[in-house]
């Protein structure tokens, strides 16, 4: 695999993916978790879609969030859509686009209206015929498993008013290529709560409980408790650990069943106790602030992004949140490679920009 770019920020996965759409000459799979309709998303993925030359796309997402949002409006005929239903708590929560065979994009973004606007996230783009062709199999058991829904007819050419501007990005010149690396898929399966029986769980924990000297994380959650198991006995061992995240995320009640206590309470307990833990927050003071988009409340700023880096040489990226959802239940998809020259770049373009924002935790 050669890796291409990395994309960070509010609105730069985004239009970053739909850039590397529009160049598109013969295919697109996109699938992603949840989709918005009848805003700048339907606008800009729309008009985007419109106008590549692919011949062949498709798209898929959650028929659930499909049936709550505003349909999404098309114009081509060649744009097929689907949407899975969730069934027993079993979500694919994975987000990923393929474009030519080729291409890749992955990362923790969803095509929602607080992506464009309020939100962070961050996005690897990489040229992997091997990887996009597993990816599509993944998508093609989705795919076939899924009904399809009829977007709704548009007259008007939709166009993106207002475009933001592309936010920062960081270009591999040359591109690296990566010889080391590990493709996590998981599908969704009956709730667990035994690490042991995720396959992906346990080959992102292995190179946790390999580090000897460092683990950076940015999570919009860190909630797991068999996560921070390996994280405490890493901490013990000698090796420091660094984490960005979001305060009074929506996953206390994840936090109050697992860690037996409120996040916030659970990480002063281990900053004071473990010295080598420090933990800041990517969102506060603003995590009181609540805003409106497209008929929803989301909070005014979180950073979303799903990223770590052990020991300055293994990152993962992928749509795996820290918490036992991700970890044990959902279809998640996640991408583990080993590069020094890569990671250092990652780690001053993304890491680095976000720990020195983010806000070091106050602990009454």
């Amino acid at each position: 695999m050669e890796l291409q770019s990395i994309h960070h920020g509010v609105s730069g996965p985004i239009l970053a993916t739909l850039e590397l759409i529009h160049n598109a000459k013969e295919s697109v799979s996109l699938l992603t978790y949840a989709m918005e309709g009848g805003g700048m998303i339907d606008d800009c993925l729309v008009a985007t879609l419109n106008k590549t030359k692919a011949k062949n796309i498709r798209v898929l997402t959650n028929k659930k969030w499909w049936e709550t949002n505003h349909a999404i409006h098309c114009t081509r005929t060649v744009i097929q859509m689907r949407a899975w239903s969730p069934v027993d708590f079993q979500i694919y929560h994975s987000k990923f686009v393929i474009v030519d065979h080729r291409f890749v994009v992955m990362g923790g973004f969803n095509f929602e209206e607080v992506f464009f606007k309020t939100w962070s996230d961050c996005c690897l783009i990489f040229e992997s015929p091997e990887i996009a062709k597993q990816l599509q199999q993944y998508f093609e058991i989705i795919w076939n498993k899924s009904k399809k829904m009829n977007c709704v007819e548009s007259k008007v050419e939709p166009h993106c008013e207002e475009k933001p501007k592309l936010e920062t990005s960081h270009l591999f010149n040359p591109p690296i290529s990566i010889e080391k690396y590990h493709l996590l898929l998981q599908h969704p399966r009956i709730f667990r709560f035994h690490a042991g029986k995720s396959p992906a769980f346990e080959k992102l924990k292995s190179y946790l409980e390999d580090a000897t000297q460092t683990i950076d994380i940015i999570s919009p959650n860190v909630v797991d408790s068999c996560l921070w198991s390996v994280i405490t006995e890493q901490l013990q061992r000698g090796v420091r650990v660094r984490i960005v995240t979001n305060l009074e995320q929506d996953d206390n009640l994840q936090a109050n069943i697992f860690l037996l206590q409120h996040e916030h309470h659970y990480f002063c307990k281990n900053t004071r106790r473990l010295p080598l833990l420090q933990i800041r927050y990517a969102n506060y003071p603003h995590q009181k602030s609540v805003t409106r988009v497209m008929g929803k409340k989301f909070h005014d700023f979180i950073d979303h992004t799903k990223f770590i880096c052990v020991d300055m040489e293994h990152v993962y990226f992928g749509s795996f949140n820290l918490d036992v959802a991700s970890m044990h239940n959902n279809g998640e998809i996640g991408l583990i490679f080993s590069d020094i020259n890569a990671a250092k770049q990652i780690m001053m373009f993304l890491f680095a920009k976000v720990w020195n924002t983010a806000t070091p935790i106050v602990c009454g």
